[in-house]
This record gives C-alpha cells, sequence and structure tokens, in this order.
C-alpha cells in the first residue's frame, strides 16, 4: 500500500494500517495523522506525512498559562 492510500483509511487513533516505506520498500511504515508524522519500524526513518500529499494541518494549539 502506498503512504497516500494509506491516510485513507485511519483508524479511530488517528492511525494508517502499514504501508511501504519510501526509504526501505518494506511494509513497515505508519503514519500518526494528529502528530502528522510516519516512522518506519524496519529501517527506523521517519518523516511528515505532508510528503504523501496530506495538508499539513499541523499540532493542535495549546493553551498557555502564565504562572
Amino acid at each position: 500500500m502506498e503512504g497516500s492510500d494509506a491516510l485513507q483509511h485511519i483508524d479511530k487513533y488517528g492511525e494508517t494500517p502499514l504501508f511501504d516505506c519510501p526509504r526501505c520498500d518494506e511494509e513497515s511504515a505508519k503514519a500518526n495523522v494528529p502528530l502528522h508524522i510516519w516512522h518506519c519500524t524496519a529501517c527506523d526513518a521517519s518523516g511528515w506525512i505532508s510528503g504523501f500529499g496530506a495538508p499539513n494541518k499541523g499540532l493542535p494549539a495549546t493553551r498557555i498559562n502564565d504562572v
């Protein structure tokens, strides 16, 4: 499965099924959409999922409290 195809099958945790790693071509990469990153367990490569044609939504905003 290609990374862009995997992004069409996001589970309830915001993760994709395993797909072909763009670096080593093993089907052992997985993306985490809320974090906007992917990681391959075979070659330990990682990167941004925007490389698969997904829009970069960035990380959710967090509130900063002054102490």
